[in-house]
């Protein structure tokens, strides 16, 4: 009960508070740590699946677990091209779109194309996606684990990710000038 220490230390050694209603603290946390210590498992197993930080969806606590990138996306034709830019990039098997990539800092890169993906608008909704939305779309994706910190502090660099052009220009044939010709 670490925290429970630390608490006593502080009510112990600050000057502010009046020796009565430090004795009466000290009893209740003591009590605290008695009941706490009966009634805790000594073994708490640790959680194997990415658990939700769970966002408000509905009133209730929810996010949906079984995210996947294809199933964001606008269409399936823009999901197939993105793939296939991201295999160009050596970054997914061009079959199975699995991650190739990870070598230092691939996740970083991973969250970056989520990310940029969802800023360049190829996700069908204007949906916001969480940080935590965005851990399992990852997860269910590439089957790779990563952490909500590791998200947070990952940031859109549009220069890492210039391969991929924006949403709206997908489809679009650029126009070719016309050449006079000499008789």
């Amino acid at each position: 009960m670490k925290l429970l220490t630390i608490i006593q230390n502080f009510f112990l050694h600050h000057s502010q508070f009046k020796k009565e209603k430090t004795d009466f603290l000290m009893l209740d946390m003591t009590a605290l740590n008695k009941e706490l210590n009966e009634k805790l498992p000594l073994y708490i197993p640790a959680q194997s699946k990415i658990e939700s930080h769970a966002s408000k969806e509905g009133g209730g606590l929810k996010i949906n677990q079984d995210l996947k990138l294809k199933d964001i996306f606008e269409s399936p034709q823009k999901y197939d091209l993105i793939m296939d830019i991201l295999a160009d990039e050596k970054l997914v098997s061009r079959e199975t779109h699995i991650w190739l990539d990870h070598g230092q800092g691939f996740k970083a890169v991973m969250i970056s194309v989520v990310k940029n993906l969802q800023l360049k608008g190829y996700y069908s909704d204007n949906h916001y996606y969480t940080n935590d939305e965005i851990r399992h779309i990852v997860y269910n994706t590439f089957n790779i684990e990563i952490g909500i910190d590791c998200i947070k502090h990952t940031t859109n660099d549009n220069t890492k990710m210039g391969f991929i052009p924006l949403a709206s220009e997908i489809g679009k044939i650029p126009q070719i000038p016309q050449i006079p010709r000499i008789h």
